[in-house]
């Protein structure tokens, strides 16, 4: 028993290592993972940009910018948004 919990240990540590641990602000644009693909090329992630309106890690509430559609999201499902401005 006590060498399962510290195996555990181990392998959360060995996981948390390498795994992103983003935090979101509110008015970050970002884009949210669709559910419920119908098909297998399809996008994975909204289309349109959509803006945090609310956070509290991990979990944020977001509003679509054309339908004003408020949904809560976690953060496993949210991808920043990255704009390059070319001048």
């Amino acid at each position: 028993r006590e060498n399962i919990i510290r195996k555990q240990h181990q392998y959360k540590t060995q996981y948390d290592k390498r795994r992103p641990d983003p935090h979101y602000t509110i008015n970050d644009r970002v884009l949210v993972r669709r559910h419920g693909l119908k098909y297998k090329l399809e996008p994975k992630f909204s289309i349109t940009p959509q803006i945090i309106i609310r956070a509290q890690h991990p979990v944020y509430v977001v509003r679509n910018e054309i339908t004003q559609i408020e949904t809560q999201v976690h953060m496993n499902d949210i991808r920043p948004i990255y704009i390059s401005r070319l001048n």
